[in-house]
């Protein structure tokens, strides 16, 4: 696969960041949402309200983190990987709520909600976070990954 050019590099860094960076802010905003999702998820932190707050509040200030990292410095190597691990326990508590009868919104953009259904919305996240990975991906080929020596 050709390298790509820096602009495409920073531009795809940029948007992944944009939007990591807008879910986590309007997470913050109305965070009840996804700690209702967190207490489905995460039984044991259904009995401890506190837990269900202090996940959220770490995954949201985490999100913050790697989307400004990923806006203020591109496609570092730890960045690109904490990105695509952060999208894949997402993912993961996505795929939790897709199969479970009656779910909660997952709350990725706190409570601003796309569809009537929590099952679509889920369906639809899953799809958002699958195609950011896909351009983690990119960036990890296009940018991370050390050239490989030609063999002469």
């Amino acid at each position: 696969m050709a390298r790509r050019d820096g602009r495409w590099v920073q531009g795809v860094a940029t948007l992944l960041g944009s939007v990591l960076l807008r879910s986590a802010s309007l997470k913050a905003w109305t965070p009840l949402p996804a700690m209702q999702a967190i207490r489905f998820v995460v039984p044991a932190a259904d009995d401890r309200p506190l837990a269900a707050v202090a996940l959220v509040g770490v995954a949201t200030v985490w999100e913050a983190a790697i989307g400004l990292g990923l806006i203020l410095w591109g496609a570092r190597r730890w960045i690109v990987l904490s990105t695509g691990a952060t999208l894949v326990a997402f993912t993961g508590v996505l795929g939790v709520l897709l199969v479970s009868a009656d779910p909660p919104s997952c709350g990725c953009f706190g409570s601003l909600r796309l569809f009537e259904s929590t099952r679509r919305e889920a369906i639809a996240g899953a799809a958002r976070n699958g195609a950011m990975l896909w351009l983690c991906a990119h960036l990890w080929l296009d940018r991370v990954r050390p050239e490989r020596a030609v063999a002469a």
